[in-house]
């Protein structure tokens, strides 16, 4: 490494805060989104589902067990509102979806939503995307199974196409832009 100067990495923190059953509202959400910010962390993530069924044999593949941890209370709520909500009440911290369930979302529109609060913010969002785990949430919004991978893949190309301000008109996976 001779001539080479070594760089320190900043490594960034960031904190999941939850926002699903009673939990973000017992902990009052803009009073922990500001004590996160203050306490030197550098970002805010929140998880994201639009429904959860209360019975479901999907194995969440993230624990020993498949099981899933479900909340008290139910509500869940929706994380692009929810992080506008926490980006007007701080100034520094990044906010990520981590991770935004892709295929269960309409690109044109999340593109729009997160560019807006990606532009209010001054920059903050970071976008965590999956293809989705639980079997019935996808069948519950008749997004097809098989089709997961297809959507994520035309989502992202999709939504790069909008984020640039003068998208191609084309096919994008299963959603299209028009001529």
């Amino acid at each position: 490494m001779s001539g080479e100067t070594k760089r320190a990495q900043k490594i960034e923190v960031g904190i999941g805060l939850p926002n699903f059953g009673d939990a973000l509202e017992s902990i009052d959400a803009r009073e922990a989104a500001m004590a996160i910010e203050h306490a030197g962390f550098d970002g805010i993530w929140l998880t994201d589902h639009l429904l959860i069924p209360a019975e479901y044999e999907s194995k969440y593949p993230y624990s020993k067990d498949g099981s899933f941890f479900l909340p008290e209370g139910g509500w869940w709520f929706e994380s692009i509102v929810t992080l506008s909500y926490i980006a007007a009440v701080t100034s520094r911290v990044r906010l990520g979806i981590g991770v935004c369930v892709l295929p269960l979302r309409e690109p044109r529109a999340l593109s729009q939503q997160l560019a807006t609060l990606d532009r209010l913010s001054g920059g903050r969002v970071v976008l965590g995307a999956g293809a989705a785990w639980l079997a019935e949430e996808l069948d519950a919004l008749e997004v097809p199974r098989k089709a997961r991978g297809l959507r994520v893949e035309g989502a992202i190309e999709l939504m790069r196409q909008c984020w640039t301000g003068e998208p191609q008109p084309g096919t994008y996976g299963p959603f299209g832009l028009p001529n």
